[in-house]
């Protein structure tokens, strides 16, 4: 991905878009699911889904999208 003025703001603002479109997603609380359900998390940029498998170590933080806005060093 090249690091362009125009990518980036382009990016940022699909950033934005999604952050608006997940405030009123319906969150999954994971207490309520059977044992060997994939773990639901929170993207912390975006607000984001990330589904795991039970057994993953470490939850994650950033979706796939905000990591490589990240990598790109247009995300903090």
């Amino acid at each position: 991905m090249p690091k362009t003025q125009e990518g980036k703001v382009a990016a940022l603002e699909a950033l934005r878009i999604r952050r608006v479109s997940n405030k009123d997603r319906v969150r999954v609380e994971d207490w309520k699911l059977l044992a060997g359900s994939p773990m639901h998390y929170e993207c912390r940029a975006c607000g984001e889904e990330i589904v795991v498998p039970e057994n993953t170590v470490t939850p994650p933080k950033l979706c796939v999208e905000c990591v490589a806005l990240k990598d790109c060093g247009w995300l903090e």
